[in-house]
């Protein structure tokens, strides 16, 4: 089976630290009967590779359950003394090989998969008054765009996610650190 891992990004209040740039970087347990996610891979290569630089890396493991993902990430950003700068939440995918880069959030979850918790929805907004897709704030095509014309036959630019747990954090997350919340 192939596996994709989905990368998507998105800025939070950049801090005024004097400390480096501070991001979480999350990643989800294994689902659907397997023994490992990629992600946790990825996740712990990322910790080593920047340990010791001006970038801390902050490791946020995440369930693979549709809502109560979100309520673990506002639990690992909250317990850090300074806001992130950033968050980088990875995700393993089915049936295509590469790595996907996530540019929005569909209102949207799914999937007749079911999470962890055996929950599987289908055709189910994630906010029923909520925008139908949110996009992120870094400019992810320019930075696509800058990299080698080898690097870019590796990546995808996706404009929509798998409607499962990766894209339901993502929207949550996006309504909570970049735009105005309908929870509030």
């Amino acid at each position: 089976m192939h596996t994709l891992l989905s990368l998507f990004i998105f800025s939070v209040l950049v801090s005024t630290n004097s400390f480096g740039m501070n991001i979480v970087v999350s990643a989800f347990d294994p689902f659907d009967g397997n023994k490992k996610n990629n992600s946790q891979a990825i996740l712990k290569l990322l910790i080593n590779e920047f340990e010791g630089s001006e970038y801390r890396l902050h490791e946020c493991q995440l369930p693979t359950k549709y809502d109560k993902s979100f309520f673990k990430l506002e639990d690992c950003i909250n317990a850090l003394d300074i806001k992130p700068d950033y968050i980088i939440s990875l995700g393993e995918g089915r049936c295509v090989d590469g790595l996907t880069i996530e540019t929005r959030a569909m209102n949207l979850d799914d999937s007749e998969d079911g999470d962890n918790d055996g929950i599987a929805r289908v055709n189910s907004l994630i906010y029923p008054d909520g925008e139908s897709a949110l996009g992120l704030t870094l400019p992810l095509q320019k930075a696509y765009c800058g990299l080698s014309r080898k690097l870019r036959r590796k990546i995808i630019i996706s404009q929509s996610g798998s409607n499962f747990v990766c894209n339901n954090l993502m929207y949550h997350s996006c309504l909570l650190y970049t735009s105005p919340s309908p929870r509030d």
